[in-house]
């Protein structure tokens, strides 16, 4: 039980250290600022994380990029259904 809750900790704390680090870079043009704050995000547990990772959904860039995210590192950013297994 412990060890759960320290790594939801954990992830929480790196969220939104990745989001305040993410905004701060943003104005830089070398580091990824949308980058940092969108892992930040995805990370992160906070009110209306679903909704809005479904509206995001809704750009073609952003299902690109997920779709990468995926090929690549295995990860898919929250509330993601895989059309095998959409209800019917």
């Amino acid at each position: 039980m412990v060890k759960r809750w320290s790594l939801i900790l954990l992830r929480n704390l790196a969220g939104w250290v990745l989001i305040v680090v993410g905004v701060l870079f943003g104005w830089l043009p070398v580091v990824q600022g949308t980058a940092m704050v969108v892992l930040g995000l995805a990370l992160a547990d906070w009110p209306g994380k679903r909704r809005t990772f479904r509206w995001l959904r809704t750009f073609r860039f952003f299902r690109r990029t997920d779709a990468w995210i995926h090929r690549r590192f295995g990860f898919r950013l929250p509330e993601h259904r895989d059309a095998r297994r959409a209800p019917r």
